[in-house]
């Protein structure tokens, strides 16, 4: 169970190769994750799956980012973030996601 985190001020989290998210900050792989729930959500659902450690170790440090120059707004960011905590709670339900603090 995750308790604390700390996201210095150059995090770059870690980086999936061979997907969609391969070279991609946090802040870019949320972007994509945007789009992929614009897009589909069953396949948002699925990556969710596969791409569970990244989603773990950003969860809390997307919530305190501001996406605006992304052209995401905080409704949109919010959309993204429940629906990510929602499918995450189908695929591992003995996990909570850290939310940390807001």
């Amino acid at each position: 169970k995750l308790v604390n985190v700390f996201y210095g001020y150059d995090y770059k989290g870690l980086t999936p190769v061979l997907t969609i998210f391969e070279d991609k900050n946090p802040i870019e792989q949320f972007v994509i994750w945007k789009e992929i729930l614009d897009y589909n959500s069953m396949d948002f659902y699925c990556e969710i799956k596969e791409h569970w450690k990244y989603i773990f170790m950003n969860y809390s440090y997307w919530k305190k980012i501001d996406f605006i120059d992304y052209g995401i707004t905080e409704e949109m960011k919010f959309e993204v973030l429940l629906t990510m905590k929602e499918y995450w709670k189908d695929h591992f339900p003995q996990t909570e996601l850290f939310e940390g603090n807001t």
